[in-house]
């Protein structure tokens, strides 16, 4: 589907929409996952926005990682499948950080199970 239909497209609209929420949530994670590991010595936490970002595209649509505005680009099924993924990171981070693991092995462990549940779902 084209850019442009998938625009127009009611569905696709809901979809991305949902997706946009969740995004929220996931970057909220990220952000206490950055706090998380100033408060633990690392100088370019910062940095971790990117790199959850640019994993999670690389995993899952290795073959779209230079485009800008990914999301945008996504059909109803790949929103679906970064909506998963989004919780996937959340939810390890947010564990991760309850169970005061170093923050790089809480990278480390997301990074290892998207690029499992890339593998799942085909990719």
């Amino acid at each position: 589907m084209q850019i442009q239909t998938r625009k127009s497209n009611s569905t696709w609209h809901t979809k991305r929409r949902s997706g946009i929420v969740l995004r929220k949530a996931n970057t909220d994670s990220i952000k206490d996952f950055i706090e998380y590991a100033k408060s633990s010595g690392s100088q370019s936490a910062e940095k971790y926005y990117i790199s959850f970002t640019k994993m999670q595209t690389s995993a899952l649509f290795p073959g779209k990682t230079k485009e800008k505005n990914i999301r945008d680009k996504l059909d109803i099924h790949e929103l679906s499948i970064i909506e998963v993924s989004d919780k996937i990171i959340s939810n390890l981070i947010q564990e991760g950080i309850r169970s005061r693991l170093p923050y790089k092995d809480i990278f480390k462990n997301v990074k290892v199970k998207i690029n499992e549940f890339a593998k799942s779902i085909g990719v």
